[in-house]
């Protein structure tokens, strides 16, 4: 049997098409060329045309772009997730932490995947080694900057406690992760005992994390906002989820404790401008020119009237 013999039978037997063409290739090395080339586009025409009933028939129209392939496969899921994000236009648009934590980004979304798909390998084929750790403290920041709980949540507990035994991390190392994973417990799940677990496990001294804590228990929201303007950005991000809670208990506490207050003064508690107050939290206090908030009027003590006089008659009895 001649080469082209050979390539001839792979050919045919891989299926119709162009794949299949090469038998038609095959059958001119014996003088057959113009049925081969005829069969071959015949081929094409006819898988184009079942192609094309098939899509028609199915009960989700396909993209023809990326098209489907079978169940469970990571192509499929490439594409729904292309085609559950829409347009980034806006979104790019906007500040850079606005499109850190937009989860509709085409472009986060995308490394988030991947992210995914790397630490599932790395998970499936039990690997704990330098690269393992070095990839998923790489794989933790990025998702902590985008916001995305989902992803550093189960990476810091499987970098804790699957890698770190083997593959120690530096001292630094493991207050910074264990740090986090305190940071996301008490700010995004308010669970403060399983926060302090993490603390007595790992040994975490740093005193802005540990202020942080003490600040969200006791709602101190003076100590929360100095901690937040103390700390990185990565401590910044995860303390961001008791953002809206702390300035809910300050709204709360300024107005049973107060009557007026400067609008300056206001602003660096709650973490936001007045505009902001007003329509995101419905504030409804009134403010004057001169920048003085009145929360709620005082009441003046009632006067009692006073008694009346009483009338003494000046004259001479006759």
């Amino acid at each position: 049997m001649s080469t082209a013999e050979k390539y001839s039978v792979r050919g045919g037997r891989r299926g119709r098409g162009g794949k299949g063409g090469g038998g038609g290739g095959g059958s001119s090395a014996n003088g057959n060329g113009g049925s081969g080339s005829g069969g071959t586009v015949g081929d094409a025409e006819g898988s184009n045309t079942r192609t094309a009933s098939w899509r028609a028939s199915r009960l989700k129209p396909a993209v023809d772009e990326y098209g489907f392939v079978s169940k469970d496969s990571s192509t499929d899921l490439d594409v729904k997730l292309a085609a559950a994000i829409p347009s980034t236009n806006a979104i790019a648009a906007q500040g850079k932490n606005a499109r850190y934590a937009d989860s509709h980004n085409a472009e986060l979304a995308s490394i988030i995947l991947s992210m995914r798909k790397l630490r599932e390998g790395i998970v499936g084929s039990s690997r704990v080694d330098a690269f393992s750790s070095k990839a998923y403290m790489f794989m933790i920041r990025i998702s902590i900057l985008m916001k995305h709980p989902d992803s550093y949540h189960p990476a810091i507990q499987h970098l804790l406690y699957d890698i770190h035994p083997d593959v120690p991390l530096s001292a630094s190392e493991k207050q910074e992760f264990a740090g986090y994973l305190m940071l996301h417990l008490a700010s995004k799940m308010e669970a403060y005992n399983e926060a302090f677990m993490i603390k007595r496990e790992f040994q975490v001294t740093d005193y802005r994390i540990l202020q942080a804590l003490d600040a969200m228990i006791q709602g101190n929201y003076w100590s929360f906002r100095a901690t937040r303007r103390k700390v990185d950005l990565y401590k910044a991000r995860l303390l961001e989820d008791a953002d809206q809670r702390m300035r809910d208990h300050t709204l709360k506490c300024l107005g049973k404790s107060y009557f007026t207050v400067d609008v300056g003064y206001l602003e660096s508690v709650t973490g936001t401008k007045w505009d902001g107050l007003k329509k995101e939290c419905g504030v409804g206090w009134d403010m004057n020119s001169a920048g003085i908030i009145t929360i709620r009027k005082q009441r003046r003590p009632e006067q009692k009237a006073a008694p009346p006089t009483p009338t003494v008659k000046v004259g001479y009895e006759l």
